[in-house]
């Protein structure tokens, strides 16, 4: 088991892996032209290399034998909806489903707040969609505040999504 920043000949598996993920989350009732249109856009090789090389993101990456099995997006310049002095956003918090329940959301949550510490960050905010109760207890279990709720936009319309704040030990 590894975890580290994501390197640029990541960027494919990144893809792959949040299509794979965003769908099995998302798409319950099979795939839609809107979910299509957001993935192909948003999800490519080319926005994750971007991300990759960008100094105010960080992915961490957790794989087991050169295999990715989930990653964290952390965008260090996007205010809060709820709290604008809060700039550290949870962007994107994939586990593959056949890894969930192995610790692994846990250990780059901790590996994310480690590195928030090292840079002197104290809050970190992210959005989740309303009904997906995983990640919602898992947020919960890991001292997230339910602070307000922002709306999350498609082709088809808007979705509500909760905004959790996290506060940061400072130690």
């Amino acid at each position: 088991m590894t975890i580290r920043l994501a390197q640029y000949h990541d960027a494919g598996n990144l893809t792959v892996l949040s299509i794979q993920v965003w769908l099995h989350t998302y798409a319950q009732d099979g795939v839609k032209t809107s979910y299509s249109n957001y993935l192909l856009e948003h999800f490519t090789k080319e926005n994750f290399s971007a991300v990759i090389l960008d100094p105010d993101q960080d992915i961490w990456i957790y794989e087991t034998d050169t295999a990715l099995q989930g990653f964290m997006i952390m965008k260090h310049t996007s205010p809060c909806p709820e709290r604008p002095d809060c700039i550290t956003e949870i962007d994107s918090f994939y586990v593959q489903d056949q890894a969930t329940r192995m610790g692994i959301g846990s250990a780059l949550l901790r590996q994310a707040v480690s590195s928030c510490k090292d840079k002197g960050i104290y809050q970190v905010w992210l959005s989740v969609h309303h009904e997906n109760e995983i990640a919602l207890n898992f947020y919960n279990k890991h001292n997230f505040a339910d602070i307000g709720s922002m709306m999350f936009e498609l082709e088809d319309g808007c979705h509500k999504n909760n905004v959790l704040l996290k506060t940061i030990p400072q130690a």
